[in-house]
């Protein structure tokens, strides 16, 4: 079934994608005291983290070949293909919101639950109310920081659902062009939009965390800027798809 194969591919994505991290990873150990031990408390502390952040390109490249969310009129296809795109994009945040504290606190990592998160910005943002100055200012800085660690893991669940969605539209579109072309749209459209997202909850973090902007910018600017590009994608790549056809 299609679902099963896109399954595999975005299995397949992640496994490789999780692979060059522990490679990388492990260079960084040479030479150390003791670097066996250090290194697997490491990934024991950061995997999940990562395996939530390469779960929507590994979606992405997954469905370029199709995951059922377009068939059309075939009985039940889409709904249930948008049912196990809900079940990835619930994993994607179960890593980054619930496994990785749950790990970080084992080794005395500051990483906090949600419902905790929530409670310290709100204590910061009481305390930047009774303070002045640049302690008030500390205290909003901090309470962003939380507030980044509470809504980003939700944008990248999000974003888990808009990456398949844009990586199914992106292969339909170039399935009909030449082999060179193809590739090199479909790993353009792909960085393209991974690196959007990224960046836009980068500097969406500064805004909150130093301009004491609105927390809810971070789950709207990261998904607008891929959706944003996506549009600009489609407009280029779709005069080609016609023309090929």
């Amino acid at each position: 079934m299609k679902r099963n194969a896109f399954l595999r591919r975005a299995g397949y994505w992640t496994a490789a994608l999780l692979a060059v991290f522990v490679a990388y990873s492990a260079t960084h150990f040479w030479g150390q005291p003791n670097p066996v031990a250090r290194f697997l408390a490491m990934l024991a502390e950061n995997l999940p983290g990562f395996a939530a952040l390469v779960l929507p390109p590994a979606v992405f490249a997954g469905a370029m070949r199709g995951c059922g969310l377009f068939d059309g009129t075939r009985t039940n296809a889409p709904v249930r293909s948008w049912g196990l795109l809900l079940g990835l994009s619930w994993v994607a945040y179960a890593l980054g919101a619930l496994v990785e504290p749950m790990l970080a606190a084992r080794t005395g990592s500051d990483w906090q639950f949600p419902v905790a998160l929530l409670e310290a910005a709100r204590g910061e943002q009481a305390g930047a109310e009774a303070a002045s100055g640049s302690l008030a200012a500390r205290h909003l800085r901090r309470a962003g920081n939380f507030l980044v660690q509470l809504y980003v893991p939700i944008a990248n669940a999000a974003f888990v659902i808009v990456a398949a969605a844009l990586g199914e539209i992106t292969g339909l579109m170039t399935r009909a062009v030449s082999l060179w072309y193809r590739f090199a749209a479909r790993w353009l459209a792909g960085g393209l939009l991974v690196s959007a997202f990224w960046i836009s909850v980068i500097l969406t973090s500064e805004l909150v965390a130093y301009q004491g902007a609105w927390e809810g910018l971070l789950l709207v600017l990261p998904l607008c800027l891929p959706l944003l590009l996506a549009g600009i994608l489609i407009g280029v790549l779709w005069p080609k798809c016609r023309v090929a056809r």
